[in-house]
């Protein structure tokens, strides 16, 4: 049996940078109940059309013949309501003209999982991290590495309704995600949402810093007691430390998308999308800490968090300004990044559907 329902999802190419992105994650998210004529993607004893009661009958292609699957990992999705969350990696989103991928939904031969979740993230991903997790004291990782972050309990950070789905909401709470695969001296990239509902006061966001001996080394996303975002390097060596500061100060507690870059000698800040300031600055020392949310350095009982994170990425590769621009647009508003539209399989034959763009 076919796919029964097919929807075009054409991505504006004037959100997406000045240069192409490849093996781009992109969010698919809302609420998709066929109202307004939006895809129906509630279970069809919901009213729905989709079949299969875990979802598994949604896919993603690259064409409208829907003959080549691409990759995605499903975050959420509601039977009953028809939210959902899924990412897909779009192997090439271009600038110059729109690219478009299709949904396809409603499907009874399918009665197995289609996403592939560990290889929507390119193996520069070394922690992708959701934040999703309701009821456990671990915090999983989106990746194939394996670096899932330990809670301090299954209460602390407490889940709650964030910037996409769900994240952590801190007050003196620690998600440590271990050492593995995070002493990054060199290229790399930090980056997640945040709200800070406390001002005045050192809070640490995203961090491998410090270590037990008293040298200052590693790296840091960080809101200091001035009340700007940083993106903190340090290294013991140089001495001290070297931050790139947002352009203002940060009080409203509204959530903000702070992405770290160091790239080949120069550290990067960029906030909402937008780059605040660029500077060539030491590399960051080797510290034996662990990568943290929620605090700014792991042995020093103080500089917590008080507010929220989701998404929170780390890679071993700079990304580039049309990355974080794209990325930015994509999560803060998916419903303006893609437009949507019917395909009508009853009437034009999907061997004369061409993919465009």
């Amino acid at each position: 049996m076919a796919w029964l329902y097919e929807e075009s999802i054409t991505i504006d190419e004037t959100k997406c940078g000045t240069a192409d992105s490849t093996d781009f994650p992109m969010l698919f998210a809302g609420t998709y109940d066929g109202i307004g004529g939006k895809p129906d993607l509630r279970t069809v004893a919901n009213g729905g059309k989709v079949i299969s009661t875990s979802g598994y009958d949604i896919a993603f292609f690259s064409d409208a013949a829907l003959t080549t699957m691409l990759k995605f990992e499903r975050v959420g999705w509601s039977a009953t309501t028809g939210v959902c969350e899924f990412w897909v990696k779009i192997p090439t989103l271009d600038v110059d003209a729109n690219t478009i991928i299709y949904i396809a939904y409603g499907n009874a031969a399918i009665i197995t999982d289609q996403q592939d979740r560990s290889n929507t993230w390119n193996v520069n991903y070394k922690g992708v991290y959701h934040l999703e997790d309701l009821t456990t004291s671990t915090v999983d990782d989106s990746t194939g590495n394996g670096h899932d972050g330990t809670k301090d309990s299954a209460d602390n950070p407490i889940v709650g309704a964030a910037k996409i789905g769900n994240g952590q909401t801190f007050t003196s709470d620690v998600i440590n995600f271990g050492v593995t695969d995070f002493d990054l001296t060199n290229n790399f990239t930090i980056e997640c949402w945040v709200k800070s509902t406390s001002n005045g006061v050192y809070q640490g966001i995203f961090s491998k810093a410090h270590d037990a001996t008293g040298g200052y080394n590693g790296y840091s996303l960080a809101k200091e007691s001035d009340n700007y975002f940083k993106f903190v390097i340090f290294n013991a060596n140089a001495p001290g430390y070297h931050y790139i500061a947002a352009n203002s100060a940060n009080t409203d507690s509204d959530w903000h998308h702070l992405v770290g870059i160091r790239d080949s000698g120069t550290s990067k800040l960029y906030l909402d999308g937008a780059i605040q300031t660029a500077s060539s600055a030491e590399a960051p020392g080797l510290t034996s800490n662990s990568l943290i949310m929620g605090k700014y350095y792991q042995e020093v009982a103080s500089y917590y968090l008080v507010g929220s994170v989701d998404e929170g990425r780390i890679s071993n590769t700079p990304r580039t300004a049309s990355y974080v621009t794209a990325s930015y647009n994509n999560q803060n508003s998916p419903s303006t990044f893609y437009t949507l539209a019917e395909v009508n399989l009853g009437f034009l034959p999907r061997m004369n559907l061409l993919r465009v763009g």
